[in-house]
């Protein structure tokens, strides 16, 4: 699938929802072609019923094709009978190539849809940043961010996680889940009903980055390029352990 490479390290952003996938897969096509992301005649496609934890375990029932444009269209929209698109190709002036696409999941539960691309400069220490690299950072954060926000309008996630190199976990996953979660991570107010000390504990986690309440749940950052106050978490990695203590016992 190399017409798919993306050069590594990957920023994912990505949401969970119990929306049907092909819907929630939709909706997220829509919201990256509304923000300057042209659709690009690239789509992998496997059988419309046939299950899979990974992408990869569809072996050679996943197919590249470019179909034509109308096609990718129908394609993302569900009405082909017997295939689904599993990954669809777009192209950003600035940013380059940008993919949604299907994720991890695990037993019968639904999978993750993420907007990813390469992390640039996002993939390097931020000691090593130059000025230019500073700058870039900041500008492949903002349009991120952007992108995170109307997932999250738009799709109506239970949860979703902005990060380099890690995928978003399904709730049982995260249950289990031994390695921190990313920072910049957005959680409902369906999973925060009814827990007003967990919002206090998050709120407190993150007043050194920021915290957005937003209609339908609580967005959190912990990292300068991913939010408008361009602060980040004097211990960031401390940050991700205790989020993901907090959220386990909310999914």
């Amino acid at each position: 699938m190399s017409d798919m490479y993306l050069e590594p390290p990957h920023l994912l952003t990505a949401i969970y929802s119990h929306e049907p996938e092909m819907t929630t897969f939709q909706r997220v096509c829509e919201v990256v072609a509304g923000l300057e992301c042209s659709l690009q005649d690239l789509v992998e496609v496997a059988p419309r019923c046939q299950q899979f934890e990974l992408l990869s375990d569809l072996g050679g029932a996943r197919k590249l094709r470019s179909p034509g444009l109308r096609n990718v269209r129908e394609l993302i929209a569900g009405r082909h009978v017997g295939l689904r698109a599993v990954r669809v190709a777009y192209s950003h002036r600035d940013l380059g190539k940008v993919l949604v696409e299907y994720q991890w999941k695990k037993g019968a539960e639904r999978h993750p849809i993420s907007v990813s691309m390469a992390a640039d400069v996002l993939g390097i220490p931020e000691i090593l940043w130059s000025d230019r690299d500073r700058d870039s950072a900041l500008a492949i954060g903002t349009w991120t961010r952007e992108i995170f926000q109307r997932m999250i309008s738009e799709c109506e996630p239970h949860y979703g996680m902005i990060a380099v190199e890690k995928t978003l976990p399904t709730p049982s996953g995260l249950k289990a889940f031994d390695a921190p979660l990313s920072t910049e991570f957005f959680v409902s107010e369906s999973l925060l009903r009814g827990r007003p000390s967990t919002v206090s504990r998050l709120e407190k986690l993150f007043a050194d980055g920021d915290v957005k309440h937003l209609p339908n749940g609580l967005l959190l950052s912990g990292w300068a390029p991913f939010n408008p106050r361009r602060r980040s978490l004097g211990d960031p990695d401390e940050g991700a352990r205790r989020l993901t203590s907090l959220l386990r016992d909310a999914v």
